[in-house]
């Protein structure tokens, strides 16, 4: 199961109401497999997210999704008013690094 966290970023400014619409917004988003299962939340602009849970989880299709390597089989995901489904890839303003084992492979925790 993955567990999303909201967290109210400490800064100035980020206490203030945001627009009405949320800066991003997923409703009974879902994929194939074991990924994500009706995930839903809203994120407002001046907050921080957190997405916590074991590996297999569906931290990585939820990523996948919003950067748009990957489709939902079900629900829909919205960033600043706009359908995520609808917007190409290179407009949406953000991506996804993936960071495999042998990125550093001098680096170990041995």
């Amino acid at each position: 199961m993955v567990r999303v966290l909201n967290v109210k970023e400490d800064r100035p400014g980020a206490d203030r109401p945001g627009p009405a619409e949320p800066a991003l917004r997923l409703t009974a988003l879902s994929t194939r497999g074991p990924g994500l299962k009706d995930i839903s939340f809203e994120l407002r602009a001046g907050e921080l997210l957190a997405v916590l849970g074991p590996s297999g989880s569906g931290k990585s299709a939820l990523i996948a999704v919003l950067a748009g390597t990957s489709g939902p089989t079900f629900g829909q995901a919205h960033f600043g008013g706009r359908t995520l489904g609808r917007m190409a890839i290179h407009r949406r303003g953000f991506g996804i690094v993936r960071q495999p084992d042998a990125l550093f492979p001098n680096l170990t925790l041995a």
